[in-house]
């Protein structure tokens, strides 16, 4: 449930329409992280990788990917009451967080 309202959130906040934000298997150009810098460190790096590229410009593609999802009792780690929020939060941040703060200094800024 949780990862359904989150991701409904991303889309509606950044005009996408992705299934899976929080799939954990990324591939991008280097061009488009170049310049940025990232502060998270725990779930919410998802969110804030996703959306610092896309406000930068790129559009995501998704390419689906299987994979076997672990329970709690083999070392999953992320709880809905906890991360959610947290989610949701980084994610409402990152919206309303100038671009120019993300990125380094002399990082020409893109068009929003």
């Amino acid at each position: 449930m949780a990862h359904i309202l989150v991701t409904f959130y991303i889309n509606k906040l950044f005009g996408l329409r992705l299934k899976d934000p929080q799939t954990m298997f990324k591939v991008f150009r280097r061009d488009c992280i170049e310049g940025l810098q990232f502060q998270c460190n725990y779930f919410d790096f998802d969110y804030e990788l996703l959306i610092k590229i896309v406000r930068k410009g790129f559009k995501p593609i998704e390419v689906p990917v299987n994979y076997n999802s672990r329970s709690h009792a083999e070392g999953k780690k992320i709880r809905m009451w906890r991360d959610a929020p947290l989610g949701l939060f980084a994610i409402t941040k990152l919206k309303f967080t100038p671009l120019k703060s993300f990125l380094k200094i002399g990082e020409p800024i893109p068009n929003e």
